[in-house]
C-alpha cells in the first residue's frame, strides 16, 4: 500500500491513511472468516481466537511473545488491551502431538509392565532411579528363572530306533493293542487321568487310563525278557474329533513321558515301534506281522499279544486261527485294571461276547458283513490306506481276503517255516 501511495505521489498523511484503510479492510475480512460481521467488535474475536488457541495449542507455543509472532503473516491484525493475536493450529500438528503422546503412553505401560515382571520373578531392582546400569540381559530375563521345568520326553541320552541293528535282528513279535488316543500333553497322570485319553462313552468310569500303561508296562516287561523280540504299539487314526493321532503313537508317548523304559543299559526302546495303520484286533495282529516284516525284512518266529484278559479267546483262537497261525507259536497275556477302577470283569465278558465274538464269527477276517465293515469305517475316519500289499508282497491275497471262509489260496510264509 505504501508503495502505491508513493507511486501516486500522496505526502506522508495520505500514506499514514491508505495504511488505516488497508488495516481496516484486511481485519474486517478476518473477522467475517471467524464469523463476526461488525467491525467494531474486535474484543469478541480476540477471545474467541484465544479461546481456540488455548484448546488446540500446546503450552510452550501459547508462551509465545508479541515479538516471536510480529514475523507471521498475521501480525498486521488489530490487539486490544495487550493481549495478542494468535492462528489456529492446523489438524496435521493435532494429529503428529496427539501420537506421540500416545506413545509416550504406550512406552510408560511397557517399562512399568517390566518393572512388575521383574519384582514378579525375584530379579533384583537395586539401583533402578539411583543411576546404576542394569543390563539387557537382566532386563528382560523376567520370570524364566522361577518358570516350572518343562516335561522334556527325549533327551540325548535316549535310545535311537534300531540301534547296532537290534531291531532289523528281531525273531520275536510283542504286540500291545491300542484302545485309545490321548488328547493332552501332560501324560506324566496318564495311567490314571481318563482326561489324558479321548474316551467314548462306554470307556468311562472303567479303568481305561489304569489298563492301557499296565499294557505299556506288560509289553516293555516282556520284551526286556525276549532281547530278540520287536515291540509294537499297534493302533491307526482312529478317532475323528481328535485330529490324525495314532493310538500307536499315543503309546510310544506316554511310553517316554512316563519313562517307563526301565535302566537305559536295556535296549527295549531301541527294538520298540509302531503300527498306525489297524482299526481293530484281528488288524492288530495281522498288520502288525507286516511291520515286523517291514523292519526285519522277514516275518516273525513267535507272536505274544498283550491285551485285556477277556480278549484272549478272541486272539488266541479266532484271529491266529483265521491267519492259519501255529498254535504253538502264539501267546497271550491279559492284563486287567484293578476293581477299583470301575472294572468289571463280567460286564466286560458279556459286551466282548456280544459285540466281538459273535460278529467275528461269522466273518472271520472282518470285511464280509455290513456290521464290521461299518465298524472299521467308523474307525478309519481319515481314510487311511495300509501299504502292505506293497511291504508284504508274500500274503497279498491273505490281506485281501475276505472269507468268510478260512483263507485257502496258498500256504504263507509261516507255515513253510513250521
Amino acid at each position: 500500500a505504501k508503495l502505491h501511495v508513493q507511486q501516486l505521489g500522496l505526502d506522508d498523511e495520505a500514506i499514514a491513511n491508505s495504511q488505516i484503510i488497508h488495516l481496516k479492510i484486511t481485519g474486517y475480512q478476518e473477522m467475517k472468516r471467524f464469523g463476526f460481521s461488525d467491525p467494531n467488535r474486535r474484543e469478541e474475536k480476540e477471545n474467541h481466537v484465544s479461546a481456540q488457541l488455548k484448546r488446540h495449542r500446546p503450552k510452550s507455543y501459547r508462551s509465545r511473545t508479541h515479538a516471536d509472532e510480529s514475523s507471521s503473516l498475521h501480525s498486521h491484525l488489530p490487539r486490544n488491551k495487550g493481549k495478542q493475536s494468535r492462528i489456529p493450529r492446523r489438524s496435521s500438528n493435532i494429529e503428529a502431538h496427539f501420537i506421540t503422546y500416545v506413545l509416550l503412553g504406550l512406552s510408560g505401560v511397557l517399562f512399568l509392565g517390566i518393572l512388575l515382571s521383574m519384582y514378579g520373578s525375584g530379579l533384583p531392582l537395586d539401583g533402578i532411579g539411583t543411576g546404576s546400569h542394569i543390563g539387557v540381559e537382566r532386563l528382560f530375563r523376567l520370570r524364566t528363572q522361577n518358570a516350572p521345568p518343562r516335561n522334556i520326553w527325549v533327551t540325548e541320552n535316549a535310545q535311537p530306533f534300531n540301534y547296532n541293528f537290534l531291531a532289523q535282528k528281531c525273531q520275536n513279535l510283542i504286540i500291545v493293542a491300542g484302545h485309545s488316543v490321548t488328547i493332552t500333553g501332560h501324560l506324566l497322570d496318564a495311567d490314571r487321568d481318563e482326561k489324558d485319553w479321548y474316551l467314548l462313552p462306554y470307556q468311562k468310569g472303567k479303568g481305561l487310563p489304569e489298563a492301557i500303561v499296565a499294557h505299556i508296562r506288560k509289553g516293555i516287561e516282556l520284551s526286556t525278557k525276549d532281547q530278540k523280540s520287536l515291540l509294537v504299539f499297534s493302533g491307526g487314526e482312529t478317532r475323528s474329533k481328535t485330529g490324525p493321532v495314532t493310538e500307536g503313537s499315543s503309546y510310544y508317548q506316554v511310553a517316554d513321558a512316563m519313562n517307563l523304559w526301565g535302566d537305559d543299559s536295556l535296549t527295549v526302546r531301541s527294538r520298540t515301534t509302531t503300527e498306525e495303520f489297524a482299526t481293530d484286533s484281528f488288524q492288530n495282529l495281522l498288520y502288525s506281522i507286516c511291520r515286523f516284516r517291514e523292519v526285519t525284512g522277514k516275518y516273525p518266529e513267535n507272536i505274544h499279544v498283550v491285551s485285556y484278559s477277556f480278549k484272549k479267546n478272541r486272539f488266541k483262537e479266532m484271529h491266529a486261527g483265521a491267519l492259519i497261525w501255529p498254535p504253538d507259536q502264539f501267546r497271550f497275556t491279559g492284563v486287567d485294571p484293578p476293581s477299583y477302577t470301575g472294572f468289571n470283569l463280567n460286564d466286560a465278558i458279556a459286551g466282548e461276547q456280544k459285540n466281538a465274538a459273535l460278529p467275528f464269527a461269522g466273518d472271520p477276517y472282518g470285511c464280509h458283513t455290513a456290521a464290521l465293515q461299518e465298524k472299521r469305517k467308523q474307525r478309519n475316519p481319515f481314510m487311511r490306506t495300509p501299504p502292505y500289499e506293497l511291504t508284504c508282497p508274500e500274503i497279498k491275497s491273505l490281506l485281501t481276503w475276505c472269507g468268510p471262509e478260512i483263507y485257502n489260496e496258498e500256504d504263507l510264509p509261516w507255515q513253510i517255516l513250521s
